[in-house]
């Protein structure tokens, strides 16, 4: 058994059913599972991937804040566009958005500002006044011509599969695997849940309690009645939420035609004028051969949301939520201009890497 540190890069509300793994191929674990991916491109099937719970609970934290700050470095960035892709699909929904969003991204590779082409260009297109979204990124290895001349691959970005598959790998299960729910569930909806099982379960225990009773004929039964009473408020909470959850489920699946086995989806089609990387640092100001000055970014990002907070004064929390998920000395330097600034303005939360 080994474990690796990855994190989900993508939304659970942007496709439930399809997940987008930013990993590095440098050791022979990652090797394998980049063959194993290649493996399934080539018998025309769907890699199988399996969770240890559900995924995407965590997005539901930045929305307590009406300035949100995340300050990315490298591949540990990923979470953090899981957090801007979550956004992004809410905005798409026709949900309005109530906050200011600050993206500072600092990285070596060009790669990976490529990988996010995509959903940059939805956040411009969604933001063409940037009055929501700012964006700050910082290429810290000058890149040589050739790496700024070399192509964006725009069929990939776009999402067109490698394979048109529709069924999984069954040479490691041979059941059909099925998106989460749980984290697609809206606030109204788990309130809603969990109210009707509460209702019904509180119900059956008063039946039960004040009702026919087993030790109404023989007191000495009270140690069975006292069980039965248990296992049933158990019991009946489970069957509700059961229930409710198969409901929903059912009706999911009938309007969206399920027949049994999924495809994967994608990102939203995007039009893009860039065609090398070299457009890319161009179209997003990218700073090239050094690292972010944080102090300066998280005086603008204070600056930037006390002027959000006085024209919004219904957006939420009064302070900034700053998201930090990268090396250590980008996290230093973040906490050191939140301390500049005053610590009391703002919530910081670090992604750590706990095995």
């Amino acid at each position: 058994m080994q474990w690796h540190a990855f994190t989900i890069a993508s939304s659970p509300r942007t496709s439930p059913d399809t997940l987008t793994i930013l990993l590095k191929s440098l050791g022979d674990w990652t090797e394998d599972l980049v063959n194993y991916s290649e493996d399934c491109k080539k018998n025309n099937v769907l890699p199988t991937i399996y969770m240890d719970g559900y995924y995407g609970a965590s997005l539901e934290m930045y929305d307590e804040y009406s300035t949100v700050c995340l300050v990315g470095g490298g591949i540990g960035v990923t979470p953090l566009f899981s957090v801007l892709e979550d956004i992004v699909a809410k905005l798409q929904q026709g949900q309005p958005l109530h906050q200011k969003v600050f993206f500072v991204f600092t990285f070596r590779e060009l790669s990976l500002l490529e990988e996010i082409h995509p959903l940059l260009m939805q956040v411009k297109e969604l933001d063409p006044q940037q009055l929501h979204f700012s964006l700050h990124f910082n290429l810290t290895r000058a890149p040589t011509n050739d790496q700024l001349d070399q192509p964006i691959d725009h069929e990939r970005l776009a999402g067109n599969p490698h394979v048109s598959a529709t069924c999984y790998d069954t040479s490691v299960t041979s059941k059909i695997p099925k998106p989460f729910t749980e984290p697609l569930r809206s606030r109204t909806g788990k309130v809603a849940m969990y109210t009707v099982v509460f209702f019904f379960t509180f119900l059956f225990w008063i039946l039960v309690r004040y009702g026919s009773k087993i030790q109404a004929e023989n007191e000495n039964l009270w140690p069975l009645q006292n069980f039965m009473e248990i296992a049933l408020v158990i019991l009946v909470a489970m069957l509700g939420v059961y229930t409710f959850t198969y409901a929903e489920d059912k009706m999911k699946t009938e309007s969206a035609g399920y027949l049994g086995s999924l495809t994967p989806g994608g990102m939203q089609p995007y039009a893009s004028d860039a065609h090398t990387l070299r457009d890319l640092v161009a179209e997003y100001l990218v700073e090239v051969g050094h690292r972010p000055n944080m102090k300066e970014i998280m005086r603008k990002v204070y600056i930037g949301h006390k002027h959000f907070v006085s024209t919004h004064p219904d957006a939420g929390n009064s302070t900034v939520g700053v998201f930090i998920s990268g090396p250590e000395t980008l996290k230093r330097a973040t906490e050191s201009a939140i301390s500049d600034i005053g610590a009391n303005h703002f919530d910081v939360h670090e992604e750590e890497f706990e095995l």
